[in-house]
């Protein structure tokens, strides 16, 4: 970090936070020469042998350092140690001109490393700034906590107050911070502030070639960075598949490292230990809970999508259709429509698994809407995985069902019910000024499929046809469809 020596010398120590077993170093440092001119390079650190030929001074206003450890062994200084210091000569009367990295290139005895730089400004005249901004910081290398890429960490100096700000990395400009948490690499130009602070300004620069480490998110079995009903498709894929357990394997929505496992998918190359989700070894129904538990989450919430379906296959008008028995309804009802999928036409053919949300109108249907399986021709519902997931305030459940014996299937018919409850109160509102009661005696509501994905026992999606299903309501009528209220 560079940060002015405060004695009114007009000179800047050029510091190191994190010096540890370091090999080579190479920095550069520019500034306006409109403000101020280099004159003097002065208390190079003993500790790494430099000498004025470790320095070239531009006279267009930057400054580059090279250093590496002879030895190759690497070398270690205590924490804020001064590296050396750059005094200047003003150009302007402006007080306390900025001075800012450019470039950095590190490595140490892993090979090579981030580098994070502070800018700093020279003092030429008192100066009474703002606190700063950011008092924590660091570069690290790929782990499995940014699954993979580096990490930028920025911490503000007032706790309670959050860090904002905008970064360019690679010529391209953000609008926020949270994308240095997934560092990928290149050079970063940061800033960032908090309320009545000082700005700060940083470099950073995230070294290529440093592989990403081999993650596993626990619940995203289809490895696409996200958790949802999806996911159990590949549980249907890997059943009763063992390989390696997870070293400290745990549930909680971190990535954690995994060796591969010598199986991966047919089409997506998914490595089985993604599908492994409780990371014991096994892929069995216990890995539904990491599903359940982390449904929802993204690993990158600026980048990711949570309800990203992988398999999503298009649908067409001549595919096998894919729909829910329409009924007719009457308000306070609740009625279980059966699901088809497949026709004695079109039948579906070589089916393993299936995932799907249904879309519905909140203002006419309860938001108990749920699913459950039935014996079918698609498998005995105790011998299949399924789950569902219902979203009262987007009006939308999600549901999968999937095999695990790996044979697909084929065939027409139900393979199992939606339940659904139409809202009592749907008719109210509906006067004719010059009547004394309701005249509105029928109404309809529309269920919408989307997020389909299909899929066989080698990972081909496979097209259905799913139109929207429009459900007639009336004021007083008796379903066709009662439900099995023992499968509730």
């Amino acid at each position: 970090y560079l940060n002015p020596q405060y004695q009114l010398d007009s000179c800047v120590g050029v510091y190191a936070r994190y010096f540890t077993e370091v090999v080579s170093l190479e920095m550069s440092i520019g500034w306006d020469n409109y403000y101020m001119m280099a004159n003097q390079i002065k208390q190079p650190n003993p500790g790494l042998g430099l000498t004025m030929a470790n320095f070239y001074l531009d006279p267009e206003g930057l400054i580059k350092m090279s250093w590496s450890d002879l030895n190759a062994t690497g070398v270690s200084l205590p924490e804020n140690s001064l590296l050396f210091e750059v005094c200047f000569t003003p150009n302007s009367s402006y007080a306390h001109p900025n001075l800012s990295f450019v470039d950095g290139r590190l490595v140490d005895n892993q090979g090579g490393s981030p580098f994070l730089g502070k800018n700093g400004y020279a003092l030429f005249d008192l100066y009474f700034p703002l606190g700063p901004a950011i008092c924590e910081y660091a570069a690290l290398r790929p782990s499995c906590l940014s699954d993979g890429y580096g990490r930028i960490l920025l911490g503000g100096c007032d706790a309670d107050d959050p860090v904002n700000g905008n970064y360019t990395h690679n010529g391209i400009f953000y609008d926020n911070l949270s994308g240095l948490l997934f560092a990928d690499s290149g050079s970063y130009k940061i800033n960032a502030s908090q309320y009545a602070q000082s700005s700060n300004s940083f470099f950073a620069y995230i070294p290529a070639g440093i592989d990403s480490l081999p993650c596993v998110w626990p619940g995203d079995a289809d490895d696409n960075n996200a958790v949802n009903h999806h996911d159990l498709l590949y549980l249907g894929l890997g059943y009763g598949t063992a390989g390696v357990p997870r070293a400290n394997a745990s549930l909680e929505w971190l990535g954690q490292e995994s060796a591969d496992w010598q199986l991966a998918t047919s089409v997506r190359n998914i490595n089985f230990k993604n599908i492994d989700a409780n990371g014991d070894g096994v892929i069995d129904a216990a890995d539904t809970l990491a599903i359940v538990q982390n449904w929802g989450r993204v690993i990158n919430p600026a980048r990711h999508d949570p309800f990203n379906a992988p398999l999503g296959n298009p649908t067409g008008n001549t595919q096998p259709p894919f729909t829910i028995q329409a009924d007719t309804l009457s308000p306070g009802q609740m009625v279980a429509l059966p699901l088809l999928l497949g026709s004695q036409d079109m039948p579906a053919d070589s089916i393993y698994g299936l995932a799907f949300s249904i879309s519905y109108d909140r203002e006419k249907v309860k938001s108990e809407v749920s699913f459950r399986p039935s014996d079918s021709w698609l498998g005995q519902k105790a011998e299949m995985l399924w789950l569902q997931k219902n979203f009262p305030e987007q009006g939308r459940l999600d549901v999968a069902i999937t095999r695990t014996d790996g044979m697909p299937v084929s065939g027409w018919g139900p393979i199992g019910d939606v339940f659904v409850i139409i809202e009592d109160d749907i008719f109210f509102g509906s006067f004719d000024p010059e009547a004394d009661g309701l005249i509105d005696t029928v109404a309809k509501t529309t269920l919408f499929f989307s997020s389909l994905s299909t899929v066989n026992s080698n990972e081909d999606p496979l097209e259905l046809n799913a139109p929207p299903v429009e459900l007639v309501i009336l004021k007083s009528t008796t379903s066709t469809t009662a439900p099995d209220w023992n499968a509730l």
